[in-house]
């Protein structure tokens, strides 16, 4: 097995050593600039091509697929639409598209809660993704989703490709529950990217408009915002007392098994929320969006929680500060849920089961 990708310059001797540990025999792993790819995504707008596939366009990674691809092989397995053109041009092969989720959708999402001229960027790009989208799906041998909600999506948006379901799996050791004395009763923790957009959006909207409710109610309450790159819009929140921007942590585990409460207060969300599915794994009660939890196999009010606006998701989360017995019988349940629904090993056995079917194919 083979794998080109994209990698941050700091983590690229580390990536490709775990790669390796895990059996990858070649590894190409290249750096990425966001400042050369954010350049190449406006230059896009002149034209008719989507911005996502100008942003991560890269001639180096181009040349390293090829040469894996002349070196022999039989399947090119493709995570997110926007690499799909680096196997084009493969003659040969069988190909997968694991698109996760449409990512023209969540474009589409951007365009609904923006105001011109904005919102006719992120229209466009809806409207281009998914024409292109819709190509790669004829051209792959297989498209594959993360939840069956997406995949109803993908037979709604691209009628004619019958796609398939292969659910996210959880690290149950790594995200193992910690001791209940560890717990910080006041604190209320959210983990992810903090460049990418839609979290950018959820840590503000929750410490503008839910966190001041909740410290009406509970003044000690705070805010952790827990991941790598934070911007300025959120580097800003952080007051250290109501809200700390952690930043980029060696174990999101550790942060989560000493919150009382995970939240994911996501306005804008497709596919499975990791972070969702992570807290649930650490015996955490989560309180989330509608559109954070609904690619999520669990049962709203038994194994997490579920609140559509600013006072109901701070009415929540102050319940849940306030209540340890229901904070622990809610993490007890959704532990269960993640061991029952999300195991590694079931979801291997699937993987396995489609890359037979689609290289048995004549």
């Amino acid at each position: 097995m083979s794998v080109a990708c994209f990698c941050e310059e700091a983590e690229r001797e580390r990536a490709t050593k775990g790669l390796t540990a895990l059996g990858v025999k070649r590894v190409r792993a290249h750096p990425f600039s966001p400042t050369g790819a954010k350049v190449r995504a406006a230059l896009s707008l002149l034209g008719r091509e989507p911005f996502s596939l100008a942003y991560f366009r890269s001639s180096a990674l181009h040349r390293s697929v090829a040469g894996l691809l002349s070196e022999g092989t039989d399947l090119a397995y493709v995570y997110s639409s926007s690499m799909a053109p680096y196997v084009f041009e493969a003659d040969g092969i069988r190909r997968i598209m694991h698109f996760s989720e449409l990512d023209s959708d969540k474009w589409a999402q951007y365009a609904e809660r923006s105001r011109p001229p904005v919102r006719w960027v992120w229209a466009r790009e809806a409207r281009t993704l998914l024409e292109f989208e819709r190509s790669v799906a004829e051209r792959f041998d297989a498209s594959v989703f993360v939840s069956e909600i997406e995949a109803a999506l993908f037979r709604d948006r691209i009628p004619g490709v019958e796609p398939v379901v292969l659910p996210n799996g959880v690290d149950l050791a790594r995200f193992a529950p910690g001791p209940p004395a560890a717990r910080d009763p006041r604190r209320i923790v959210f983990t992810g990217m903090m460049d990418y957009p839609p979290n950018v959006d959820a840590v503000r909207w929750f410490a503008k408009e839910i966190l001041p409710r909740i410290r009406r109610e509970v003044p000690e309450a705070r805010f952790d915002i827990v991941g790598a790159r934070a911007t300025a819009p959120v580097r800003v929140l952080h007051d250290g007392e109501s809200v700390c921007v952690v930043g980029e942590v060696a174990e999101t585990a550790q942060w989560l098994r000493k919150s009382a409460v995970a939240v994911a207060p996501l306005r804008v969300a497709r596919g499975v929320m990791n972070k969702v599915l992570e807290a649930m794994a650490c015996a955490m009660p989560v309180v989330a969006t509608p559109v954070a939890a609904r690619s999520v196999d669990a049962v709203p009010g038994e194994h997490l929680f579920v609140e559509p606006d600013e006072e109901r998701f701070a009415a929540r989360v102050v319940a849940l500060l306030r209540d340890e017995r229901q904070r622990t019988e809610t993490g007890v349940a959704a532990r269960a849920r993640i061991e029952e629904r999300y195991r590694w090993e079931g979801v291997e056995g699937r993987l396995d089961a489609l890359l037979d079917g689609v290289t048995a194919r004549t």
